[in-house]
């Protein structure tokens, strides 16, 4: 049903201009003379997409719910798969909470500001996050769509289908670059992780409502920001001032 939604919001407008411009005497456009007002009509549709789900997650605390149960079996049988990988890195399970539609649950390595996260949605993905001092972050995700609103002090690593494994890794490397390169340093916060998460959220989408035709630029990095930062290390991006 999703996909059902998705191609209907895509196609709308060409099938609106193919079939409606030959009842308008005065355009009588060919299919392809009104393909450029279907591709403006769906580029409009989707920034009023992206408006909405904007507006709807800047408030996170009405999305949040904590899991004190934690999730369902499947989901934990999943996790389990990473269990001996888990404690090896010292991550202890932090909490679960489903924001939205996703199901989360979070691991933290001990004595550190690193946390692991599994996603569950219409598809399962994993996250890493490590925050700094002055409030910087870095975000390393294997789900490919991570990079659509931008940080005011932070960065991400984007690499599709990349093993929990291998995506700690890159992350840790990408962590080195920033404390090695830009001086930054791993700073814990003393509030609960679930109030952290609430605050930094809504500070992000509020940043980004403030940028001038916001709609557009999230739309600009859906269809090619976060592309072009796909399997590059921050070394990699920032080489190719691929800053987001």
């Amino acid at each position: 049903m999703k996909h059902a939604k998705t191609l209907i919001v895509m196609f709308l407008p060409l099938l609106i201009v193919r079939f409606a411009t030959p009842w308008i005497p005065q355009l009588h456009l060919s299919f392809w003379e009104g393909l450029p007002f279907s591709v403006l009509a769906l580029i409009l549709v989707l920034a009023l997409v992206i408006y909405q789900h904007t507006r709807a997650i800047s408030s996170a605390e009405k999305l949040f719910v904590m899991l004190p149960g934690g999730l369902p079996p499947e989901k934990e049988a999943f996790i389990l798969r990473y269990e001996q990988w888990l404690n090896a890195q010292l991550l202890e399970y932090h909490c679960s909470f489903r924001f939205g539609m996703a199901q989360v649950s979070v691991f933290k390595q001990k004595d550190q500001p690193r946390y692991f996260s599994f996603l569950f949605h219409s598809f399962t993905s994993c996250c890493i996050d490590s925050f700094f001092d002055a409030s910087g972050n870095l975000e390393t995700s294997n789900s490919g769509s991570n990079g659509l609103y931008q940080h005011p002090r932070g960065y991400i690593q984007s690499f599709p289908k990349c093993p929990p494994p291998e995506l700690w890794q890159r992350h840790l490397e990408g962590e080195q670059y920033l404390t090695v390169n830009l001086g930054w340093r791993l700073q814990p916060f003393a509030e609960p992780y679930a109030n952290h998460l609430i605050a930094t959220t809504n500070a992000l989408i509020a940043h980004n409502r403030t940028q001038s035709l916001w709609p557009f630029r999230i739309l600009y990095r859906f269809f090619v920001t976060r592309f072009a930062i796909r399997n590059k290390s921050i070394a990699q991006q920032l080489a190719g001032h691929k800053r987001l």
